[in-house]
């Protein structure tokens, strides 16, 4: 969430941003969204290495099996909304534990 936060006070010069978490049975939900200058995701996904922030939450939220959006339109903002099954991810966090030992 902070990284997010981050990127809109950093990228976005959005004069409003939404926040939201909630937790409903063993579902973490995180949406963000901000009314900025948006950027192209496809040019994201085809050149990583500017968005650094985005890909490694991404490859945070792949590694415990969440799921991932990203929605953005220039001069219409971002929205990004994440999902993560906290009983799948702790389960994932005890196995690789297990192996490191």
């Amino acid at each position: 969430m902070q990284e997010l936060v981050q990127n809109i006070i950093k990228h976005a010069q959005s004069p409003k941003a939404l926040v939201e978490l909630s937790y409903i049975d063993d579902y973490l939900y995180l949406v963000v969204e901000d009314n900025g200058v948006g950027f192209d995701v496809d040019r994201l996904k085809k050149h990583e290495e500017n968005g650094v922030g985005l890909v490694s939450i991404k490859r945070r939220v792949t590694a415990m099996n969440g799921k991932i959006d990203i929605q953005s339109n220039y001069n219409i903002g971002t929205s990004i909304y994440l999902e993560i099954n906290t009983e799948q991810a702790a389960l994932n966090v005890k196995i690789k534990d297990d192996a490191a030992l």
